[in-house]
């Protein structure tokens, strides 16, 4: 009945940990009736940039659910066209965040870096009763890098009386596009303390461990914990500093 949760996060901060919020809600979205979700959390996230803080910040969201429709604030646009219980195929416009701001450290001053907005599919395949394997594929649309995101990750969902737990295990491929603009600096952003760099296509491994709380069949506490291993050529680039992002993430939802 809790299928929604096993769908984890992970992609810097805004893919690390948010899902989570439109995720516990997934259970009461399987209805012809519309229904909103309504959720807060509280973030805090590692940042991979050279001097740049670690964030730390309040995050609303706000979903609505009718048929095989769904829109939400950080999910943007969904339609499934997939009617299984088993398996789910979804085609999915998703905004994505941009990986950083120039004035978040010195190191990269005068580099833009805007919001841009994925076109893709999410599929999910249940494996009987070992767990369920995710494929995701995106192609980014409003002409800021045009590259591309495919995520595989293998989740279990392991019930109890108290704290069901779901755990997933995946990686993230990189486009070289989508990878330089994330981790690269463009020949024309670079200075005598920031060398121009392309890291190439890249594989982001990541695991994650998420729970909730049932108060009632309204409402649920949530909670979520992520890592994110960097690859050498992430390593490497100039603008990134250190080997690991980790996410945490606790908040509240409310279905209407």
């Amino acid at each position: 009945a809790e299928d929604g949760i096993r769908d984890d996060l992970v992609t810097g901060v805004q893919t690390c940990a948010l899902p989570i919020l439109t995720l516990v809600g997934q259970t009461a979205w399987a209805s012809d009736e519309g229904q909103f979700v309504i959720g807060a959390a509280g973030l805090s996230a590692s940042s991979i940039y050279t001097g740049a803080s670690n964030t730390t910040k309040a995050v609303p969201d706000i979903n609505y659910t009718k048929g095989s429709f769904a829109v939400g604030f950080r999910e943007g646009v969904s339609y499934q066209i997939s009617p299984s219980n088993e398996s789910s195929i979804k085609l999915n416009l998703v905004p994505r965040f941009k990986p950083f701001d120039s004035d978040d450290s010195t190191i990269l001053a005068n580099m833009s870096r805007k919001n841009t907005i994925d076109i893709g599919i999410k599929s999910r395949f249940q494996i009987k009763d070992v767990g369920s394997l995710k494929i995701e594929l995106f192609k980014e649309l409003t002409d800021k890098h045009e590259g591309s995101l495919i995520d595989v990750s293998f989740g279990k969902f392991f019930m109890n009386d108290i704290l069901p737990v779901s755990a997933a295990l995946g990686s993230k491929w990189y486009s070289s596009e989508r990878s330089k603009y994330h981790f690269g600096v463009h020949d024309s952003e670079a200075t005598a303390d920031r060398a121009a760099y392309n890291p190439g296509a890249v594989l982001m491994p990541y695991f994650s461990v998420s729970t909730f709380y049932k108060f009632s069949e309204k409402l649920r506490a949530f909670g979520s914990v992520s890592m994110e291993l960097l690859p050498s050529k992430v390593k490497d680039s100039p603008i990134v500093s250190g080997s690991t992002k980790s996410s945490f993430i606790v908040g509240f939802s409310h279905t209407f």
